[in-house]
């Protein structure tokens, strides 16, 4: 998918919206933007109805998951409008942020091929928190899947090529 790019009115409803974004969410003028674009953080909804009322300074630059996929959301304010710039993309990786030795564990048993309960079974932790576990994971190394996450485990470092 390719960038896009938003103009809202100063209630957040889109004015307009390049074909990119038309793609992606439809037909959209008129409509809220917070519920179209409905962007995450991984956990939690970065996209909310106060953003583009004043409750909330409307000054983002940050990596979000959009339907699926995961970019860069700037959104700002021009005057009495509001300009929305998705550029499709991971974000760099994080400098000092290595893996925790349970981190590698989990990693190197996702890399056997092990599920969620299982990996939980072998070292004694629910299967909830393996999850925990494999999310931070994913954000640590910025994979988007598992297979990514080992795949970027063995490229930096993290976890031992030979099996």
């Amino acid at each position: 998918m390719d960038s896009f790019i938003l103009l809202l009115d100063a209630r957040g409803a889109i004015r307009a919206a390049t074909p990119g974004a038309r793609e992606l969410i439809g037909d959209c003028e008129g409509r809220p933007c917070w519920r179209l674009v409905a962007a995450t953080d991984g956990r939690r909804a970065i996209c909310v109805p106060e953003c583009a009322r004043g409750a909330r300074a409307v000054a983002e630059d940050r990596y979000v998951h959009i339907r699926g996929r995961q970019g860069r959301l700037i959104c700002q304010r021009l005057g009495g409008e509001i300009a929305v710039i998705f550029l499709p993309g991971r974000p760099p990786p994080r400098p000092g942020r290595s893996l925790t030795p349970r981190e590698r564990a989990v990693l190197d048993l996702v890399a056997r091929g092990m599920t969620d309960r299982e990996i939980g079974r072998e070292l004694g932790i629910r299967h909830a928190t393996v999850r925990t576990h494999i999310e931070h994971i994913r954000d640590k190394l910025c994979a988007s899947t598992r297979a990514q996450a080992v795949a970027l485990g063995i490229a930096t470092g993290e976890l031992p090529c030979a099996r």
